[in-house]
């Protein structure tokens, strides 16, 4: 029989478990779902020799390797049945529902209240994105040992074995979500209000742990920066940041209006009563903290310790591209009931019998109402279309979630997309679909022919681009930039580089100049640039645009290969090393700048002769063993880059590599076949280009090579070549490419 505090403990897990488990029959969303499991080649095609690779890259903008070594086991046993996934975040939800009682009890709470408040926590609607998305395991990682160190802080007094488990927990935080990082500044406040006396003795540990936590939130916000960019001024920001709070506390108190999303282009900032709410709201809370740090200490430290953990996710600080998800309201609410827990369990102490009679009846009432609200919200994340169908209905000024919404319709076969394109929305439904497939054409159409078609500009431009329509897509940009001159940075870039693309310098330049942050579009529309001037031999313009866009984005590819390209010819190489050992180094850095950074000091550590270096360099630009997972693009652009840095035995097989999986794929065609011309192989040559003319028989280019290498064909059977008489004999490619 279950005795004393282990039968609250129990029954509080078994109902936290419980009530989320009608959600274990849902599927996967089109929210991350797909990025983390579904669509994720590293989990989908595990092996052992790249475990190490979620250590060294960042996923969505995010570090979060715990997170991705679970997702790969539970592939390996589960495959792709969302139930076991869902199964685990719920049981992380009640393990850390039980350790949230277990603090409230360490801040002087009593049993009873501790578990109404626990319990209130456990089955609020607000949890239900923390627990029944799948792809918010990194959150529920975290959270358990967020609170799990906290609790053991909280029963450590001066014993150093158990600061350094608190330490540990930290640790595993940090690698299941960045957003730990405010774990070591809630301890500092921690120990200042409610344990000065071990305080001393443990301010080392916390220096340590603010040391980790300093490191891994510059790492995170440089990755997420870009993705912020250019969509809130630094005042919004503040206001913002002041306003969450408030989001968050009367959706706790009030759940209404709880969407799976909340559009980022409603974000409040630009409503007066919503600022002046949140100013309020923010001195509010400084003003209590103050006043009750000396009488009420648990209610000042929890009041601190939300503002803290809620900081890096409100908007202040470019720590995250959302700003009102419903998950970032789990740590502040717990850290909240830390110093209300205590005073309502003071205040039942105090209470008359009819206030002691009244309480749990009240208490228990609004557990019922905001239990029953979870339920009658949980089918909403049963599939994308239920998903997105809330959102459209609670925010139908959206226009992105209702694309969003008519995609995921028309892609399950629920919507007949020639049904809906009179509508504006579903017809850019109609048309991002189509984009996302690589149906340009379609798209391009489809976007032309909205009646209102602003918002598709972006995407239409760039579905141009693609298409090589350059006319249509310098039309597109200069239609976005008359329309709306004042529009997001990051569509301003894109435009800029559209023009740059097309060869319209000075009005690229003219963008980028009032761009004044640093965006994507910005970056690649001075990368065009640079190599553009490099082309026309103007090797100091070109420098300079380079410089420019490295100095924005560190790892522009455009950029990078200008300057390797320039220091090439003319040897002078320091600054192409400075630019590539960053971008090598950096966070963002994609496969194709890995192998175009490495690949360009391998070269450089060659001609230095360097040659342990050089092969250190070469083996990360082409590490046979991590390209299992590498697609067509991916072999085709290492092969580009071989080409580049004279590596022409290497590029001929990275091309085949290319063929194997894309065997119809035009580049990878043309280059190997001008690989095979250049080591006097025409008649492999001449099959290659055979096979390209039947693909694409009305591109000049491939008919004037294939008339080229027939011409070569015919006179070297007219006269006999030396060294070309034997019939099995092949040229070693280095007497022809300068392979190191």
């Amino acid at each position: 029989m279950i005795q004393g505090a282990w039968k609250h403990r129990f029954f509080l897990f078994a109902i936290a478990v419980a009530w989320f488990l009608p959600s274990l029959p849902h599927e996967f969303l089109n929210w991350d779902d797909e990025a983390y499991v579904v669509g994720n080649p590293w989990v989908q095609n595990f092996t052992a020799d790249r475990l190490l690779l979620p250590f060294r890259h960042f996923h969505l903008s995010a570090w979060t390797p715990l997170p991705l070594l679970i997702y790969t086991l539970e592939f390996q046993l589960f495959g792709n049945n969302p139930a076991p996934y869902r199964l685990m975040n719920i049981l992380l939800h009640g393990l850390t529902c039980v350790a949230v009682m277990e603090l409230l009890k360490t801040m002087g709470t009593r049993r009873s209240v501790a578990f109404f408040f626990s319990l209130f926590f456990a089955i609020h609607p607000l949890r239900l994105e923390s627990v029944v998305w799948i792809s918010e395991l990194k959150g529920g990682l975290c959270n358990l040992f967020f609170i799990s160190g906290l609790l053991l802080w909280r029963r450590a007094g001066s014993s150093h074995r158990r600061c350094a488990a608190t330490l540990l927990l930290f640790v595993l935080a940090l690698l299941s979500k960045p957003l730990a990082v405010s774990f070591p500044v809630v301890l500092l406040v921690h120990d200042f209000l409610l344990c000065r006396g071990d305080m001393k003795k443990r301010l080392p540990w916390i220096v340590f742990m603010g040391l980790l936590a300093a490191g891994a939130s510059l790492v995170n916000m440089k990755a997420q920066v870009l993705a912020i960019g250019g969509e809130m001024s630094f005042p919004e920001r503040i206001f913002l940041a002041l306003y969450s709070p408030l989001h968050h506390a009367m959706r706790t108190l009030v759940p209404v209006r709880i969407s799976p999303v909340y559009p980022r282009e409603l974000v409040p900032t630009r409503n007066p009563a919503c600022v002046v709410a949140g100013v309020m709201t923010g001195i509010s809370l400084g003003l209590t903290a103050v006043a009750f740090y000396k009488r009420r200490p648990p209610l000042s430290f929890g009041l601190l310790a939300a503002a803290i953990v809620l900081t890096p996710v409100s908007g202040l600080v470019p720590f995250s591209t959302v700003w009102a998800a419903d998950r970032f309201s789990y740590l502040p609410t717990i850290m909240l009931f830390c110093g209300l827990a205590p005073l309502a369990s003071r205040w039942t102490e105090h209470a008359g019998p009819v206030a002691r009679k009244t309480a749990p009846v009240l208490g228990c009432l609004l557990i019922a109402l905001h239990a029953l609200a979870t339920q009658t919200l949980i089918p909403v994340w049963q599939n994308s279309a239920t998903f997105w169908q809330r959102v459209v209905h609670l925010y139908p000024e959206s226009s992105k979630s209702s694309e969003r919404l008519f995609a995921t319709l028309i892609e399950s076969g629920l919507l007949d997309p020639n049904e809906v394109r009179d509508t504006s929305v579903a017809g850019e439904a109609a048309a991002f679909l189509a984009a996302e497939k690589g149906h340009d054409e379609e798209a391009a159409k489809t976007y032309a022919s909205l009646r209102n078609p602003y918002r598709a500009l972006p995407s239409l431009m760039k579905a141009h681009r693609r298409l090589e329509n350059r006319d249509e897509a310098v039309e597109a940009a200069g239609r976005l930039l008359e329309l709306n001159p004042k529009a997001p940075a990051a569509s301003l870039g894109d435009a800029a580089e559209i023009l740059a693309w097309a060869g319209e310098e000075k009005r690229a330049l003219a963008i980028v100049d009032k761009l004044g942050q640093p965006t994507w579009g910005g970056a690649r529309a001075l990368g065009l640039l640079a190599a553009n001037a490099l082309t026309r031999d103007k090797r100091d313009t070109a420098r300079q645009h380079a410089s420019r866009a490295l100095r924005m984005i560190p790892t522009d590819r455009d950029a990078l290969l200008t300057l390797g390209r320039d220091a090439m010819a003319t040897g002078e190489r320091s600054e192409a090393k400075r630019a590539f050992n960053k971008a090598l180094r950096h966070p963002s850095a994609g496969t194709d700048v890995q192998i175009l950074s490495a690949g360009f000091l391998a070269r450089f550590a060659h001609e230095d002769k360097q040659d342990s270096a050089a092969n250190e360099f070469l083996n990360q630009a082409f590490p046979s063993n991590r390209m299992e997972g590498w697609t067509a693009q991916d072999f085709e652009y290492a092969a580009f880059i071989a080409e580049e840095i004279g590596q022409g035995k290497r590029a001929a097989r990275l091309y085949r590599r290319a063929l194997d999986l894309e065997p119809d794929r035009k580049t990878p065609l043309i280059n190997l076949a001008g690989l095979h011309l250049s080591r006097g192989e025409t008649e492999s040559a001449l099959k290659l280009l055979r096979q390209a003319a039947e693909l694409w028989p009305e591109d000049v280019a491939i008919q004037a090579n294939l008339e080229l290498a027939a011409s070569k064909s015919d006179a070297e059977k007219d006269k006999e070549m030396p060294g070309d008489s034997s019939p099995g004999k092949t040229r070693n490619p280095a007497e022809n490419l300068n392979d190191f």
